[in-house]
């Protein structure tokens, strides 16, 4: 545990601070415009207080956007959304609101948006970018630890030279506390909201926080109540297990086929001969991936027996158990490399262009839980990652992070997570996902005794109003239009599983037309 910041005075925002805030800042009024990406979505901005400790000091902005209920006589209230990774870096959030805009909900609710603190076009928390030392690899020696832990600290110190006082205030109770002023300035007795992913929990705090004020819950793909975000990182990678060995066992249910085993055993083996025959971490990113999203089994397990039977350069893949099965949907010119280079690319993780600065509120907001200060710690855990789980995130999950080098933070812990004072909300969460494990959605549904609807075969992060899955949206849109729970625990069916002998095309052209289909992802 990391002993200085535990030691910290990280006592929550006092009442009377927090009732000063509310007061100076609820009577706000924004000045909406039609924003420049929709003429539908009205813009604004207001202001919060930066700490809320000191509310007649510094003040920030956020921007925030809303469509109008499209039916006044049915209205019932606004509904907020957020997504992206945590602290809702990757949301632009200010655009959420048209995920709904052609759905019932729009004749119920004003739907809001904002660009929570750090984001977007709210006032901006930025890092520098630095580029790593080590690179990224599934499978370090313990000779590279250094150059990893060293690529940490850099990160820490490009936040701290940038970060300034907001650093510290990106917390999920100072962003529940914005969510209620953004509440009281539109003149709302209660809120409803749907989260996708990891700002799933900042609802959550609001709900234990301002539960007087919380009228219907949806969390999409929840975080885990309880563990905090090293337990989130960790859990990720029993995860994507759960996947490649559910993945390995309809691969050997299909042998003659694949020709790659006819036992989940044997098709693991020919998979960790085939990581050596190509580039192995672009395979062992690649292979989370494609295990995680079911209707890329098929072509998954291609390019995996492309490259184990004879590097990927066979000329074509028609199956090649039992002299393969002539339907010429495979590859040629070695094209199984490209395929795992593909799969790598849609990591939500992958590193993207080098820029000056970036926006870093993922690396602030995990910061208000602990982290170890002990390195040895990082490095057991990364040696069982490297030997055992070198597919999809692996050893980056276990590595040293910010938080390990910030150790005279002072961050203000979130609340303990509780329902006391509103009523039962939905939980939606797909048994395949990986970035939230399916564990965390049961663990959400469990504290706060909500519905849970499990979707079966589905890896995506957000499903709701935004997978085309029928069964969810429906349940969803009952609950949140006339109050009707789902059944206490429910399985929906998600993405189908490969037809072998419904396929048309190459493999390769079929993952071209799943990303083309999937970006928005």
């Amino acid at each position: 545990m990391t002993e200085a910041y535990s030691q910290a005075d990280l006592q929550a925002v006092p009442q009377a601070a927090q009732q000063a805030a509310q007061q100076a800042f609820s009577q706000q009024q924004p000045a909406w415009s039609v924003s420049d990406f929709d003429p539908r979505v009205e813009v604004a901005t207001i202001e919060v207080p930066l700490s809320y400790t000191d509310p007649g000091g510094e003040r920030i902005e956020l921007a925030i956007s809303r469509i109008r209920c499209t039916d006044p006589s049915r209205r019932r209230g606004i509904l907020l959304s957020l997504n992206g990774g945590p602290g809702a870096n990757w949301g632009k959030g200010i655009r959420l609101p048209l995920r709904f805009a052609n759905t019932p909900l729009a004749e119920h609710y004003d739907l809001i948006g904002f660009d929570p603190r750090g984001t977007g076009l709210s006032t901006p928390l930025y890092r520098e970018d630095t580029r790593p030392l080590a690179g990224f690899n599934t499978r370090p020696g313990d000779e590279d630890f250094a150059a990893i832990t060293e690529d940490s600290r850099r990160m820490y110190e490009g936040c701290a030279r940038h970060g300034g006082a907001l650093r510290e205030q990106i917390t999920s109770a100072n962003t529940a506390r914005d969510i209620d002023i953004l509440r009281r300035i539109l003149g709302e007795e209660k809120l409803s909201c749907v989260g996708y992913g990891g700002p799933s929990y900042n609802f959550m705090v609001y709900g234990t926080m301002f539960p007087d004020h919380m009228d219907r819950m949806v969390l999409d793909s929840a975080r885990h109540p309880d563990t905090g975000w090293r337990g989130v990182f960790h859990a990720q990678v029993p995860a994507i297990y759960d996947n490649v060995h559910a993945w390995a066992e309809w691969v050997a249910e299909h042998h003659t086929h694949f020709g790659l085993g006819t036992t989940q055993s044997e098709v693991l083996a020919a998979t960790e001969r085939a990581a050596f025959l190509t580039d192995t971490t672009t395979f062992d990113v690649g292979m989370g991936i494609g295990t995680r999203h079911r209707p890329l089994w098929a072509v998954t397990a291609e390019a995996v027996a492309a490259l184990a039977v004879n590097g990927g350069f066979d000329g074509s893949f028609n199956g090649v158990g039992g002299g393969g099965l002539g339907r010429g949907d495979g590859f040629g010119g070695g094209d199984a490399h490209e395929v795992f280079r593909k799969l790598a690319g849609l990591d939500a993780w992958a590193l993207g262009e080098p820029q000056e600065l970036v926006q870093c509120v993922t690396e602030a907001a995990t910061c208000e839980d602990d982290w170890p200060t002990d390195l040895e710690v990082y490095y057991a855990d990364m040696r069982v990652a490297r030997d055992k789980y070198p597919y999809g995130y692996g050893v980056s999950r276990f590595q040293p992070w910010v938080g390990t080098f910030w150790t005279d933070r002072n961050m203000e812990r979130p609340p303990e997570i509780r329902r006391e004072g509103y009523g039962q909300g939905v939980v939606v969460h797909g048994v395949g996902n990986t970035q939230l494990a399916y564990s965390d959605g049961e663990a959400t549904a469990k504290r706060l005794g909500f519905s849970l609807i499990t979707v079966a075969d589905e890896g995506h992060t957000e499903i709701f109003a935004n997978r085309g899955n029928q069964a969810v949206d429906e349940y969803v849109l009952r609950y949140l239009i006339d109050g009707t729970l789902p059944p206490e625990r429910v399985t929906v069916p998600g993405p189908a599983r490969p037809d072998l002998n419904a396929r048309t095309g190459t493999a390769a052209e079929q993952l071209d037309a799943w990303i083309a289909a999937n970006v928005a992802w």
